[in-house]
């Protein structure tokens, strides 16, 4: 005799078995899911201080650390001004006697960082090193650049201080651009020249940080004459780290 397929007790063992495989299923899938990869949490960034961003002076037993920019673990930067005084001992030895830690004046910088920058596409052995701010008087902000170690002689300008603050008679050019006849503010000014017969150490130069971009223009002959209008210009970007 041949047993029937399609008896109560099998119909009721195909039921069962279905359950039992949605419930592999489920499970399967609950298992894939936990052992997904879990996405990694933002990393915090580790505090620094930038000193090759700050402006050192030194006094006799003293350092001074000017708008020294201070980095958070959330990537925010804040500027303190350091001061850290020495002792010397009887033998000459050397000894931190205190230091002085306070939150830096704002000043307008008006975009301009500080730290090396390099030449355009033709001319990336042109390289600069670009320091401040240093406080004036009359909220003027003094920014400086030169040739940084290693860079082509041609490298220009090859020195330059610019001013950043309003168009007034606190300005140290001021006089110099009412007569020349410049007065936009899309550029701080400064002076300087060097590495190329176009840019005179006469110069008159226009400064304008534009994104990451260090923009720089003359507006000086090379007869070391002055004009309202560009006779040179050249752009730099920062260096990667």
């Amino acid at each position: 005799m041949v047993a029937s397929s399609t008896g109560p007790f099998s119909v009721r063992r195909a039921a069962l078995l279905a359950t039992f495989a949605l419930i592999l299923v489920a499970t399967s899938a609950v298992v894939v899911r936990a052992g997904a990869p879990t996405p990694a949490a933002p990393a915090e960034v580790s505090p620094y201080a930038e000193f090759q961003n700050s402006t050192l002076t030194g006094t006799t037993s003293t350092i001074n650390v000017s708008n020294l920019p201070v980095v958070t673990s959330t990537g925010s930067v804040l500027y303190d001004n350091v001061t850290i005084t020495f002792k010397v001992s009887s033998s000459g030895v050397l000894s931190v006697a205190s230091t002085k830690v306070v939150a830096a004046p704002q000043v307008d910088t008006d975009g301009f960082e500080a730290g090396n920058y390099i030449g355009p596409s033709n001319d990336t052995n042109y390289l600069l090193t670009v320091s401040g701010p240093g406080v004036g008087t009359g909220g003027i902000t003094e920014w400086s650049l030169q040739a940084s170690s290693g860079a082509s002689s041609g490298t220009y300008p090859s020195t330059a201080t610019w001013y950043v603050g309003p168009l007034n008679s606190s300005n140290p050019l001021y006089t110099r651009l009412q007569m020349d006849g410049i007065t936009s503010t899309a550029y701080s000014y400064g002076t300087g020249g060097g590495g190329s017969n176009a840019w005179p150490n006469c110069s008159l130069l226009g400064f304008a940080q534009t994104g990451s971009g260090l923009t720089i223009v003359n507006f000086t002959d090379l007869n070391c004459i002055d004009h309202n209008t560009q006779q040179a210009t050249i752009t730099y970007t920062p260096v990667q780290p």
